[in-house]
C-alpha cells in the first residue's frame, strides 16, 4: 500500500522518503506562487510520494517478470515562460504491470534562471535523485522540439525523442 504525505512525516519506517519531502519543501515557494494556499504543496508532496511508490512497485514487477532489474521510465520535461520567469516542469511516465495502467506523474515544478541545456539537465538529474531515481534508470526522454530540449533529452537518456503533441503541431503548421 502506498503511503500518504501525512503518514510519511510521522512514520519512522519511511525514512527513504525524507529526501523527497525535503525536496518538496524546498520547492514549496515555487509551487505556492502558482496557486493559493498550502493545499497545493501538500498535494505535490503526495504526488511525489506516490510517484516513488509506483516506480518502486513497477521495479518489483519487472524484477519478477524478467528476473533482473529492468526499468521502462519515460522522463518528460519542458521549460516555459510564466509571468517573466522561466519554469522547468518534470514528469515521469511508466507502465505498472500489477495495476495494468500507465502513469504520468509530475515530480517537479522549478523556477530557473535560463534554458541552457547543461544546467537544465543537471537540475533534472538532481530532481530525479531527490525522488530516488538514477539517470541510468531512464528508458527514454520525451521533450519539446527545440534544440535545447532535444539536447537535455540526449544528455539524460542518450537519444532524441519529442512529445507527440509537438510533432502533431509541427505537422499541422507545415500543412497549413
Amino acid at each position: 500500500m502506498c503511503p500518504t504525505a501525512s503518514s510519511l512525516t510521522h512514520n519512522k519506517k519511511c525514512s527513504e522518503f525524507k529526501e523527497m519531502i525535503e525536496f518538496a519543501i524546498k520547492n514549496a515557494e515555487a509551487i505556492k506562487s502558482f496557486g493559493p494556499g498550502l493545499g497545493l504543496v501538500g498535494h505535490f508532496v503526495e504526488m511525489m510520494a506516490a510517484a516513488h511508490c509506483y516506480v518502486h512497485e513497477m521495479d518489483v514487477d519487472m524484477q519478477r517478470l524478467l528476473l533482473k532489474r529492468k526499468w521502462f521510465l519515460t522522463l518528460c520535461h519542458d521549460v516555459w515562460e510564466s509571468k517573466n520567469k522561466e519554469v522547468l516542469g518534470v514528469s515521469l511516465g511508466f507502465y505498472s504491470i500489477g495495476r495494468k495502467r500507465h502513469f504520468l506523474i509530475p515530480i517537479a515544478l522549478h523556477v530557473i534562471d535560463d534554458k541552457c541545456a547543461e544546467p537544465t539537465a543537471d537540475l533534472v538529474e538532481n530532481i530525479l535523485a531527490a525522488t530516488g531515481i538514477d539517470k541510468e534508470q531512464i528508458h527514454k526522454a520525451c521533450n519539446d522540439t527545440c534544440y535545447t530540449a532535444l539536447k537535455v533529452g540526449r544528455l539524460l537518456a542518450g537519444e532524441n525523442r519529442v512529445c507527440t503533441m509537438h510533432q502533431i503541431q509541427l505537422y499541422m503548421d507545415h500543412v497549413m
